[in-house]
């Protein structure tokens, strides 16, 4: 069993619906993989133990894992400007710490993701902005019909994907 079925397994058993990804994108015949690609993941409403097994004979080497964010909504915050990332990071602290922690993933930084739970699936959410170099960034809430890389390599930076969570009770970030 490779690191990444395992993972995929835990996540499972957590209640999360993982994916293989090549990167950032699950297996697409004839753009990253020379197989047969992962047709219908977009309508997926479970995934079981059998076919995280197929996953990973079918594409051993679809390292990373993403999770589907039907009932998994995900805040992609798509910004470059470290000040304008750390400001959004810190308005979805201060609104949901006193719920528990706040889980962040950080791919290449300053972007970063946050999931949420629902019970009730909705399609994407986009905010498109123009940051102060003219640049065009946006915030995203990946829904229905959408994955979110959760582990792996970010296939830019080359490093891995990290999660890091701020405490209600704290003031200060740690890694986890």
């Amino acid at each position: 069993m490779t690191n990444a079925h395992a993972m995929r397994l835990r996540l499972l058993e957590a209640g999360y619906l993982p994916i293989p990804l090549f990167g950032k994108a699950p297996p697409q015949y004839g753009k990253n993989n020379p197989k047969k690609g992962l047709t219908g993941w977009q309508t997926f409403h479970n995934v079981t133990p059998e076919m995280l097994d197929m996953y990973s004979k079918t594409w051993p080497d679809a390292v990373n894992t993403g999770c589907l964010t039907r009932l998994m909504p995900t805040l992609d915050v798509d910004i470059l400007d470290a000040a304008a990332a750390s400001h959004v990071a810190a308005l979805v602290r201060e609104r949901y710490e006193d719920a528990g922690y706040v889980l962040a993933r950080t791919g290449k930084a300053p972007k970063f993701a946050i999931p949420f739970r629902t019970e009730e699936p909705f399609k994407k959410i986009v905010v498109n902005l123009i940051g102060p170099n003219g640049s065009e960034e946006k915030i995203e809430f990946l829904a229905d019909g959408e994955q979110v890389v959760v582990s792996g390599i970010h296939p830019d930076t080359k490093q891995s994907y990290r999660w890091w969570k701020r405490a209600r009770s704290s003031r200060t970030s740690s890694r986890c």
